[in-house]
């Protein structure tokens, strides 16, 4: 329209602001003009002031304090941290109290505590006559009144049952009525009734809020800096609203409300528009000097009118549309409001959004957190408004909650799922979770929750647009940036079980985005992969695109050095920053007047309004400068550079797809490794607890079957168990069935069946590139375990199809991995081991990793005998006696045959029943040790240390308790102390078991004695096996042994003669029985040279009667008709015909050996006296047994008389002459010299 005239903006402006409508005002005769505006609304506002102030002069203040009510450190009690605006409490010490700074003594008040944890806390009011102590909170005095939720109790002096328990995140409302002298609690806006209705008032009587806490409680105070989050009627907050502010704040608002629609018909209808948009701009102005600050400095006005006005004029309905009044607000607060203004006020606003959604109490409907979620989508419809709130990191502080729909109370789950809709007489009449009832209330619940989950993905879809680019960056690449801040720093909340849920729900949250961008990416560019066949290349961790985490190698600094040869290889080089580009990068940008100068000289035109406005944006939005990637390609400059020579053709820059999605996925890992799969094991947990109350129902129906009606009493405890099952079966139904809703049900498990199929590949492609590998992140093998463990969990449940395929590419990946050298993180090797040991104990699957191509199986036991080496030693070990279960001697056992029936009963419920051996993987093990002496020989090395720790850390233990036993004449010993017994024996057990596993597939590693200390490895090995079979078939009071396995006590119940017997003698029988003729010779001459050594241990195997006991007196032994013939159904004739074989051949040839003439004494060993001279040190010529000379090599290369050292060892013929054939030892030695550095 044309120019205004003075008439129609007088009009105008009294119709936007009426001061005649004022009580006591009195508006100007003269024309009311722009230029009169700022002076008018002074004149409006501060009637509107004195209008409430009259309407409130009556109202009793009944309060004294600072205006600002807090915790007042000098009197609270205990040691405690709270946060900068002291409304945050935590307590550091027994019953810490924190004390606000404000009391009240007449009138209603009530204050809100917001709980971050769930423990023992007394919530209330205290007088000022009150001495709190570590030992007395609130309630514990006269004059204090408090309430507990955990243990539902009220507290005053005493303590009486009240109210309902309460859980982490509840509101709870303490209201104090001085008037009728009560107090009264609330939990999420519900009153749990009057707790106290004896409240003392009067004039020496005013109460403070206080809250106590156990350690580590903590909780959120809200005196009335902000609004309620459930007010309740008549009651005022104990911090006073800034109440004339906030009139002034309403008027204004109201005001700006009326000019609003202007704009939108200034631009669709300007002919009808009273005003033009400039005049509107300059009213607009004229209010937001004054509205801004009062919104931006006081929280308290931002909630209230900010929260009024978007429920006032946002259509929840269509939450996906735009809303007119929301972005005209927006426009006008960016066209107009200071930039720090700005900022505040928006953090206000997603704030409170952010707060009304994560306290809200769950309902039937989620009615309220589907509201704040429509209302977070409409405010991020805006395109300047969401880009500003990325940047003010909104993931960190008000975004994350919202991804999180907490469990509903009991009493809102009984509403959702009624007893009716669960029907438990239908449904415990077969297994529960397969009714079709149970799937049904399912949907129900699923269907539910997924009107959420909608508008999460719709809140992501926004944040992933990618053509907003007018004001700077797009939203995407914004996004995608603060993505990976948010998941790095979430690392530290990894015990923060709420914390997991949030980050689960964003996950899920963003996986679909990232698909359907995925798919349109591929369709529109066919070099990308498709969807199905994403990856993660290496290239983006080489180049640190993605999370800066530590790697598989190490971390990244170290990682450059060490490769930096491969790097240049494939074309990448990574430069440190110089100095110059440091300061180039830090160098000021242009200021808003040189861009306009610059601008306008390459517009003699003149520069238009909208392009200096776009201008000022840009100076906005900027940011700093980014420095040229560290990344530089060698052969970027022309496909036919001469370095690309060098290149190696299989290392090779792959992109299948564009970076920012990569970076996305990887994200992805990440969130999945930290927390998504916590989460998705809850309904596994939840389901076996569900099967408990099944069986025990039907336990109880079967004993009231057969119970007869004459036993009423019985019948009747019977019925009232059985009630008690079906109560605690219904209440966990209906949280299995909230949980299963949101887990195993919709798209959810195909979304980590789809990201281990990522993870799988980008092993795969991965892998083949040698040294680089190392640049893989820790957390994708993580997560890789953690995936294929839920899809085979859901495989077995049957939500996902089975994929023979993707088990054996998992298997493939876990058995090349877990010998790989470039992993250096022992914790890393743990996880693998562990993935790979669960299929390991499922028989079913030993076929499959059986058939693998025979180089993965060899890598797979080279890894293992090599992690024996390490601290993971247990684990190989149960691995190889796995291979070797039911094919030792008398190893067909699932329980030791000594065992009471009550254990044996536990244990065979806790095994495999078709648990067996894997020959195949006998037979590549014995290949394996064969081949290569140097793993064989640390490998050997490494057991027998073991061995020889954990059997005397097992036998001193003994003593100790035996001792302690006849001390005291009761056993009285700590559980962890047995526990740890016990694990010793177990690990002797299968160290024995392993040894009679090498003795079996390759002998020859002991037995040959041209393979470098093999003589030594077997004395080691006979003498380790001379030294436990003495002490546990010794007679007398000295075998502790014995001893313990006389007693009835629970935690020495799984140790027992016959496992320890039974592998003792299966390494005997292997090397003398089964051996070739020279194993068998060389075996028996090292054994019965062995002065430890009694025949009589041996018979005890068949007859029970050990050694004499030596200086004790013997007596007979509860256990000592032990013997192997006893047990029938465990051992075998043929293996007891094999033991007889072994004690008649060593009888014979020790009777064989007395009679031989002695040997002269020049001809002995002069270190062991026991042996004849075989070996010669050169250069200087001393002699020994061979037996000696390579126990000392173990530790030396010196000679043991002269101390020279030693260059070669020849053995000496019985006619005085040397071989010529030497046993170079400096390289032996060096070899042997690691695997004792790893042992130490």
């Amino acid at each position: 329209m044309d120019e205004e005239s003075p008439e129609v903006i007088h009009e105008f402006l009294h119709r936007i602001f009426p001061l005649d409508e004022c009580e006591g005002a009195t508006a100007s005769s003269d024309l009311l003009g722009i230029a009169g505006l700022p002076s008018h609304l002074d004149e409006l506002l501060t009637a509107k002031v004195k209008e409430r102030q009259k309407a409130l002069c009556d109202v009793e203040v009944g309060r004294l304090g600072p205006e600002k009510a807090c915790f007042d450190l000098k009197v609270s009690v205990g040691v405690f941290g709270v946060d900068a605006e002291k409304l945050q409490f935590i307590s550091r010490s027994n019953f810490a109290t924190g004390v606000a700074n404000t009391c009240v003594f007449k009138g209603k008040w009530m204050y809100e505590v917001i709980l971050g944890s769930s423990g023992i806390m007394q919530l209330g009011w205290g007088n000022a006559g009150c001495t709190y102590e570590t030992v007395k909170g609130v309630g514990d005095m006269i004059d204090s009144y408090g309430f507990d939720g955990r243990r539902k109790c009220k507290w005053n002096s005493g303590r009486w049952p009240y109210g309902e328990e309460w859980i982490a995140g509840d509101v709870i409302q303490c209201m104090l009525d001085l008037d009728e002298g009560t107090v009264t609690f609330g939990r999420n806006g519900k009153s749990l009734g009057v707790a106290f209705d004896n409240v003392k008032t009067g004039p020496s009587y005013a109460y403070f809020p206080a809250v106590s806490l156990s350690p580590g409680d903590i909780v959120q105070a809200n005196f009335g800096i902000v609004p309620f989050q459930y007010p309740f009627e008549g009651y005022r907050p104990v911090q006073e609203p800034p109440n004339d502010s906030l009139v002034r704040a309403k008027t204004l608002l109201e005001s700006l409300e009326k000019i609003l629609p202007y704009f939108m018909q200034v631009d669709d209808q300007p002919n009808k528009c009273p005003v033009s948009r400039q005049h509107l701009l300059l009213i607009c102005d004229s209010i937001l000097q004054r509205l801004g600050p009062l919104l931006a400095e006081d929280q308290y006005i931002s909630d209230t009118l900010l929260a009024e006005y978007f429920d006032k004029h946002t259509d929840l309905c269509h939450p996906h549309e735009a809303q007119p009044m929301i972005q005209a607000l927006f426009d006008v607060f960016w066209a107009l409001l200071e930039e720090h203004e700005l900022k505040k006020i928006l953090l206000n606003l997603t704030g409170v959004f952010g707060r009304g959604y994560r306290l809200s109490s769950p309902s039937s409907t989620l009615k309220q957190q589907i509201k704040y979620l429509k209302l977070n989508l409409i405010v991020l419809q805006h395109e300047r408004t969401r880009k500003l709130l990325l940047n003010l990191n909104i993931f960190e502080t008000r975004f994350p909650h919202i991804f999180r729909t907490r469990m509903p109370d009991d009493d809102i789950l009984d509403e959702m799922i009624s007893e009716e809709d669960l029907n438990l007489d239908e449904l415990t009449r077969g297994p529960v979770l397969e009714s079709e009832l149970y799937k049904a209330n399912v949907d129900k619940v699923m269907a539910l929750l997924q009107q959420a989950d909608s508008l999460r993905i719709a809140i992501i879809e926004i944040f992933m647009t990618e053509d907003d680019t007018t004001y700077g960056q797009s939203t995407m690449s914004l996004f995608i940036e603060k993505i990976q801040q948010f998941v790095t720093t979430s690392i530290q909340t990894l015990g923060v079980r709420s914390m997991n849920a949030v980050l689960s729900g964003f996950f899920f949250s963003l996986l679909p985005v990232v698909k359907k961008r995925w798919e349109k990416a591929a369709k529109e560019n066919p070099e990308y992969v498709a969807y199905e066949d994403a990856y993660i290349p290496l290239q983006l961790f080489v180049t640190d695109g993605c999370l800066k985490l530590q790697r598989i190698g190490g971390v990244t600094s170290h990682l450059d050095k060490v490769h930096k040869e491969e790097l240049r290889k494939v074309g990448i080089i990574k430069e440190t920053k110089t100095e110059d580009s440091a300061s180039k990068s830090s160098a000021p940008s242009m200021t808003l007047s040189q861009m306009l100068s610059s601008a306008a000289a390459a517009h003699p035109g003149g520069l238009t309004l909208e392009q200096i406005s776009n201008i000022a944006a840009a100076i906005e939005t900027e940011q700093p400068e980014t420095p040229p990637s560290i990344i530089q390609s060698v052969n970027s400059s022309s496909p036919d550079d001469s370095q690309s020579a060098a290149i190696d053709s299989n290392l090779k820059c792959e992109e299948p797809m564009r970076k920012d999605l990569m970076q996305l996925v990887d994200a992805m890992v990440m969130l999945y490794s930290i927390s998504t799969h916590k989460v998705m094991q809850d309904p596994f947990a939840m389901q076996l607890l569900i099967k408990e109350y099944e069986t025990n129902i039907t336990s109880t129906k079967e004993k009231l079957t057969k119970c007869s009606e004459e036993l009423t009493e019985v019948r009747s405890v019977l019925e009232r168990t059985n009630a008690v099952f079906l109560k605690r079966l219904s209440e966990h139904l209906r949280k299995l069935i909230w949980i299963d809703a949101g887990s195993l049900r919709g798209q959810k498990p195909e979304c980590i069946n789809w990201l281990n199929g990522v993870l799988l590949r980008t092993f795969e492609k991965g892998m083949c590139y040698d040294k680089l590998f190392a640049y893989l992140p820790e957390f994708y093998v993580t997560s890789v375990c953690q995936a294929d463990d839920f899809v085979f969990r859901c495989q077995e449940q049957k939500v996902l199809p089975a994929n023979e395929d993707g088990l054996r590419r998992f298997l493939t990946l876990m058995c090349t991995l877990i010998g790989d050298k470039r992993i250096i993180n022992q914790m890393i090797r743990e996880q693998i081991f562990e993935s790979l040991a669960f299929y390991l104990k499922k028989s079913k699957y030993i076929p499959v990793i059986e058939s693998l191509p025979e180089d993965v199986r060899a890598k797979f036991l080279s890894g293992v005998l090599d992690l024996h080496e390490s601290q993971m030693w247990g684990y190989s070990s149960s691995l190889l006696v796995k291979f070797w279960k039911k094919s030792g001697f008398a190893f067909r056992y699932d329980k030791s045959p000594g065992l009471k029936e009550d254990v044996s009963k536990k244990l065979d419920e806790d095994k495999d029943k078709n648990e067996g051996s894997s020959v195949v993987f006998q037979q590549q093990l014995g290949e394996i040790l064969r081949q290569n002496d140097k793993l064989a020989l640390q490998f050997l090395h490494s057991v027998l240390n073991k061995l020889n720790t954990v059997f005397s850390e097992f036998i001193g233990m003994l003593q100790q308790f035996v001792h302690a036993l006849k001390e005291s004449g009761k056993v009285s010993i700590d559980v962890r102390e047995i526990s740890l017994c016990s694990t010793c024996y177990t690990h002797t057990v299968g160290l024995l078991r392993v040894l009679e596993l090498v003795c079996h597939t390759a002998p020859e590693i002991l037995t040959d004695w041209s393979k470098p200390l093999a003589e030594s490895m077997l004395c080691r090995v006979l003498q380790s096996v001379i030294q436990i079979l003495a002490r546990i078939t010794i007679k007398g009071s000295v075998n502790v042994f014995d001893e313990i396995c006389k007693l009835d006590y629970p935690g020495f119940s799984d140790i027992d003669h016959f496992p320890i017997m039974a592998a003792i003698a299966g390494i005997i029988v292997q090397l003398i029985v089964t051996g070739t003729d020279l194993s068998k010779e060389r075996a028996t001459t090292v054994l019965l040279q062995d002065q430890g050594f009694n025949l009589s241990s041996l018979e005890f195997m068949l007859s029970g009667e050990g050694p004499p006991g030596g200086i004790f007196q013997r007596k007979k032994q509860a256990d000592a008709d032990f013997s192997f013939k006893k047990y029938p159904d465990d051992v075998t004739v043929e293996e007891i015909q094999q033991l007889e074989e072994v004690i008649m051949y060593l009888r014979g040839k020790q009777l064989q050996m007395q009679r031989q003439p002695s040997l002269k004494e020049e001809d002995l060993c002069t270190i062991c006296y026991a042996s004849q001279v075989t070996k010669r040190f050169y250069p200087c010529k001393h002699v020994s047994c061979g037996k000696c000379i390579t126990q000392h090599l173990l530790n030396s290369l010196q000679c043991f008389f002269c101390k020279e050292k030693i260059i070669r060892i020849e053995s000496i013929h019985p006619d005085g002459g040397d071989q010529s054939d030497a046993i170079g030892v400096e390289s032996l030695l060096a070899e042997l010299e690691k695997g004792n550095a790893k042992d130490d």
